[in-house]
């Protein structure tokens, strides 16, 4: 996990923050971005999942929601994604 979770800061350190990569864990300072990295790079299925690969989430816990509909959207892609 360790490994995962420094794989993944670098790679979304190359990210950019901006207005089209929103913040989703203000405690840590996550994006979205990072967020969708977890998921769909690492196959996180959970919002416990995402904070060991991302540690959003691993402060106050507001942005939860945010992280199941992020989970969510990724396997409502992956499964339309699959039927086409």
């Amino acid at each position: 996990i360790v490994l995962l979770r420094m794989s993944l800061r670098f790679t979304c350190m190359q990210h950019t923050v901006s207005l089209a990569d929103p913040i989703v864990c203000r405690c840590l300072g996550v994006t979205e971005s990072q967020v969708r990295d977890a998921v769909e790079l690492f196959g996180c299925e959970s919002v416990k999942e995402v904070t060991c690969v991302s540690e959003a989430g691993g402060g106050c816990t507001v942005c939860h929601c945010r992280i199941r509909q992020l989970i969510a959207e990724a396997k409502l892609q992956s499964i339309s994604a699959r039927s086409a």
